[in-house]
């Protein structure tokens, strides 16, 4: 795998020279010696048809997609191509386990958390990842460094199992798109350098943070495995159907701001899986991604031979209102002439993961409702005991910059398996910076062998979602609950969820309303490694702590990641040393006295 920079719209050969492509009435054409040359689309990245740059993986956008069978031991050789920028790849919902390969300890080095678990691969450099594929299901793989998700550093990651039902598959990654690159963006926010304190947004792209928002950053377009439109007639991504056949599709929201909602004109879907989790089947008209967030669902080609729309919009005031790719049971690549259902009271649209708890024309499904099957029985019997439970307490906010409890996370200046983490930095728990809130290298120490209960907390009514995302685990959701609305207007009645008392603005020292650890349902509950936390609302889930690491843990917003939102789990962090092998890269500070 080699990571590089190109510049937008360009075809790559097969030397990895690049030429300057053109886009005319619908078609692509290059010019070498002065002669116009005719291209198909499948040789180009075109994307939403605006030039620009983009980082590529092995000459592609998104990056290639890995195909892995349930147990294996894979390797990925990683090479970075970029020319001033390190980077490294988190390979996102994967556990590192790793039954067997290194005395049963997992390999929590491969995580790819710069600075928590590995230094990052400097430019010119190499990196190998060691992981086993223990769990089956929808993963991605992408860029923990810096701001380069936005860019395009990421890709899916599939691992099959063959004792489960096998369709014909599509795997769909869709994300937000600026026509700006990441340095440029940061620019935007922070000015000239990236530790300006002040925070300035983008002139006409923020929006006032209406009520229906979703996402604080309208972005310029979506791309749809790579392409998209931005008042053009750029080519879409096609998927081609066979009538009566039934299809896979692997919804991934791979995007760096924004919540989407994917629909498909004139076809039900029937949602069979969750990020990794096999789910009981759900029939629907829609799904809700937030950032990171992976559904599986199955289709059945059973609608006239034509093309139709597959809609992709992100609820956010200022958005463009959709994005497109086609589904096709023609080798036509016409944009069809379908409409998308009318939400009413008496035919209302029945969607998962809704971003609102209600609103007129909609039923929506939280995730919490979502049932596993018997494939996941053990893991979820391991949550199940409430009779002893380690409970915490995580708020997002904003009074002392993007910070999870009051506290921005600093990494430090070494990974934690090259050297105890109360040596790399100004580290922090939860006895320090109670009140004023700090910027530190933010550590919670959880017990082993435990069921461990988090609330995730968004009390800072700033209308949008957030993510929460966890390494090393997946957790069961118990819960997701929204701010208090007017059933008939969907409107917020009041500021948050009134279910748990906060009595400082970081809400750092959260309990329930009653006094008592909720009661939830652990009837084969959804696992996740990712969760929508609703505007004003919160999430409750819970994992078994028999997974030892330093597990990075944090909203999957892009710029919120980049500020500080983020906190490190220490599960026996320390015992799995051992595992790093030999020659492992290091890194840190260095300090040479005046007087040597």
């Amino acid at each position: 795998m080699q990571v590089t920079a190109n510049d937008r719209l360009h075809q790559v050969t097969g030397n990895d020279r690049l030429q300057n492509v053109t886009l005319e009435n619908g078609e692509l054409f290059y010019n070498p010696n002065g002669t116009d040359i005719k291209l198909s689309s499948r040789d180009v990245n075109t994307l939403d048809g605006i030039q620009a740059k983009y980082i590529a993986i092995n000459g592609e956008f998104p990056g290639p997609t890995l195909e892995v069978p349930l147990g294996a031991t894979v390797y990925v050789h990683v090479h970075n191509q970029l020319m001033t920028d390190s980077a490294t790849i988190h390979w996102h919902g994967l556990t590192h386990r790793g039954s067997g390969i290194t005395g049963g300890k997992g390999t929590p080095w491969s995580d790819g958390a710069p600075y928590i678990t590995q230094c990052p691969i400097p430019p010119g450099n190499s990196f190998t990842y060691r992981f086993v594929a223990d769990e089956a299901g929808t993963f991605w793989y992408h860029s923990h460094l810096s701001m380069q998700r936005m860019d395009g550093l990421f890709g899916a990651l599939i691992v099959t199992d063959n004792r489960r039902p096998s369709y014909p598959s599509f795997n769909v990654l869709v994300n937000d798109w600026l026509h700006m690159d990441s340095d440029e963006f940061a620019t935007s926010l922070y000015g000239p350098g990236e530790d300006t304190a002040t925070y300035s947004p983008i002139p006409d792209r923020y929006d006032d943070l209406a009520d229906e928002d979703v996402g604080d950053l309208a972005s310029d377009s979506f791309l749809i495995n790579g392409r998209g439109r931005f008042n053009n007639t750029a080519p879409l991504t096609i998927h081609r159907v066979d009538q009566g056949q039934q299809y896979m599709f692997r919804f991934i929201n791979t995007g760096f701001d924004n919540m989407v909602e994917v629909s498909i004109d004139g076809h039900r879907m029937t949602v069979v899986g969750v990020d990794s989790c096999e789910v009981e089947p759900v029939v629907l008209d829609s799904v809700f991604l937030a950032i990171g967030e992976r559904v599986n669902v199955l289709i059945t080609a059973d609608q006239p031979e034509d093309n139709y729309w597959v809609r992709y919009r992100a609820p956010h005031k200022s958005q463009t209102p959709l994005a497109h790719s086609i589904l096709s049971y023609t080798s036509s690549s016409a944009d069809p002439n379908t409409a998308a259902k009318q939400c009413t009271e008496s035919n209302k649209c029945v969607a998962l993961n809704c971003p609102f708890q209600t609103a007129p024309g909609w039923k929506c499904i939280p995730m919490h409702m979502m049932k596993s099957t018997s494939y996941h029985a053990v893991e979820v019997e391991k949550i199940s005991d409430g009779s002893d439970i380690s409970e915490h307490f995580l708020a997002y906010s904003y009074m002392a910059g993007d910070s999870i409890n009051g506290r921005t996370l600093e990494l430090p200046s070494s990974p934690f398996y090259q050297q105890h983490y109360s040596k790399t930095g100004t580290v922090c728990d939860d006895t320090v910076c109670d009140s004023v809130g700090c910027a530190c290298t933010h550590v919670r120490k959880l017990p082993t062998n435990k069921v461990v209960q988090i609330v995730v907390m968004h009390h800072v009514l700033k209308f949008f979602i957030h993510t929460w995302h966890m390494h090393g685990y997946r957790f069961a959701v118990l819960k997701v609950a929204y701010p208090p609305k007017d059933n008939s207007t969907g409107l917020i009645m009041s500021t948050y969820n009134r279910e748990i008392n906060c009595s400082n603005d970081f809400c750092n020292d959260a309990h329930w309303a009653n006094d008592n650890i909720g009661q939830f349902d652990v009837d084969r509950p959804p696992l996740k490694d990712t969760v929508m936390i609703p505007n004003g609302g919160y999430a409750v889930v819970r994992i078994y702590t028999d997974n030892p690491g330093y597990w990075m843990a944090h909203c999957h917003q892009t710029e919120h990641l980049h500020e500080g939102m983020a906190m490190v789990f220490d599960v026996d962090g320390e015992s799995v040393k051992d595992t790093i092998p030999p020659n492992f890269p290091t890194c840190g500070d260095f300090t040479l006295s005046p007087t040597k």
